[in-house]
């Protein structure tokens, strides 16, 4: 057991060895002296150098016509897997939330249908015909505020009905 948290720790040692390694390629350091920072760029010569090596080379001869650069800084690999990581967590929250929808998406549709389903009973005494929910005998579908909760779903229903599935579509692909 000692053996193995040992390992794990070597290994975790290695890791961070790894990652520091990474991140230091952005840091370009004097292809001359590989002392100090390269402060400028010779794209003649192809090669970054430090202040002091970059003016010996270039002082005199037939180098001292060379045009130099400062060298661009260059995106660290660790903050380019970031974004990538990043990319990919958004991209697995969108199929999250979407299995989820999609679960939920065949109950909700039918608890809609059911508000829509009235049966007609006819009263005797009034010789009129009133309509009452199936799901809830004790709603009469006749009055208010039922005409205005049967407006809303079926409107849910055609927006859940097609919209859903179509939103879907559209963020998968």
């Amino acid at each position: 057991n000692s053996q193995d948290t040992s390992e794990k720790r070597e290994m975790q040692r290695f890791q961070r060895i790894q990652r520091l390694d990474r991140a230091m390629e952005v840091i370009e350091l004097c292809e001359l002296c590989h002392l100090d920072f390269a402060v400028q760029f010779c794209p003649m010569c192809n090669e970054s150098y430090c202040e002091v090596c970059d003016v010996s080379l270039h002082v005199s001869g037939d180098k001292k016509d060379h045009c130099r650069l400062t060298p661009q800084p260059r995106i660290s690999p660790l903050i380019e897997a970031g974004y990538e990581v990043q990319s990919q967590l958004g991209d697995i929250y969108t199929v999250a939330v979407l299995v989820i929808i999609f679960l939920i998406y065949p109950s909700l549709m039918k608890e809609i249908a059911l508000m829509l389903n009235c049966t007609d009973i006819i009263c005797m005494e009034e010789n009129k015909c009133h309509k009452y929910l199936d799901e809830d005998p004790g709603v009469d579908c006749s009055i208010a505020p039922y005409p205005s909760f049967y407006v809303l779903s079926f409107l849910f229903f055609i927006a859940y009905g097609f919209g859903l599935p179509s939103a879907g579509f559209f963020m998968l692909y």
